[in-house]
């Protein structure tokens, strides 16, 4: 049982990358892991590795680095907002 219980992982990183062949090789335009990861509902680190690996194979896929912030509101920053600041 121990040999099917590693051999899940490994074949469930093998059908992401095949999904990110075909999503990549259907795209009009550059996708980026995060749009991947929202699409295919995965973790992006998990993505980001699937890419990795397809890029250890050879010449399959061109990936590029690209650093990105993203800001999303908390909850008191929602309130600020509707309240206007507390001080």
């Amino acid at each position: 049982t121990r040999a099917v219980a590693l051999a899940a992982p490994i074949m469930a990183e093998q059908h992401l990358a095949e999904k990110i062949l075909v999503a990549v090789s259907e795209a009009e335009s550059a996708l980026d892991s995060l749009t991947l990861a929202e699409r295919f509902g995965e973790e992006h680190q998990k993505v980001v590795g699937a890419i990795k690996s397809l890029q250890t194979t050879g010449e399959v896929i061109q990936a590029e680095l690209e650093s990105r912030r993203t800001m999303t509101l908390t909850a008191e920053g929602q309130e600020m907002v509707e309240k206007g600041s507390h001080e």
